[in-house]
């Protein structure tokens, strides 16, 4: 499997680093994936968000963009998920994976290193539990 994904932070940030030729079996069980972690995570924390970091710096090929689109869809049905946090250096995919969700109205920001986009997930957190918590 090309990519390696965990919770970051339990219940609030899914990280996902993908590296080499992606596969579409491999998106399938990524889709999969994000399924069940944004299932846990409502039982688990039902009024918090979940935040997805998405590595693809290391990424050689992806599928079509058509394919990515529709394996996306079984993720949209999820209310507890928060902005995309995407780290690349691939200006193509950037664009992608940005038009993607502004058409799925799935916030996706973009970002060259990691660093940069932890920093960013935590002042978006920040931002969101003070909201909630008032």
């Amino acid at each position: 499997m090309p990519f390696e994904i965990d919770w970051h932070m339990p219940y609030r940030v899914i990280d996902e680093r993908a590296y080499g030729e992606l596969t579409v079996e491999d998106m399938r069980y990524h889709t999969e994936t994000l399924v069940r972690f944004l299932t846990e995570a409502q039982t688990h924390a039902p009024q918090r968000r979940v935040y997805y970091l998405f590595d693809d710096t290391d990424v050689d090929s992806v599928p079509p963009a058509y394919l990515l689109f529709e394996m996306a869809l079984p993720v949209l049905r999820f209310k507890n998920r928060g902005p995309a946090f995407h780290v690349t250096n691939n200006r193509a995919w950037r664009n992608i994976f940005q038009l993607a969700g502004y058409i799925m109205s799935f916030p996706v920001q973009a970002f060259t290193t990691r660093e940069e986009a932890l920093r960013a997930i935590e002042k978006t957190m920040l931002k969101d539990d003070a909201r909630i918590d008032r």
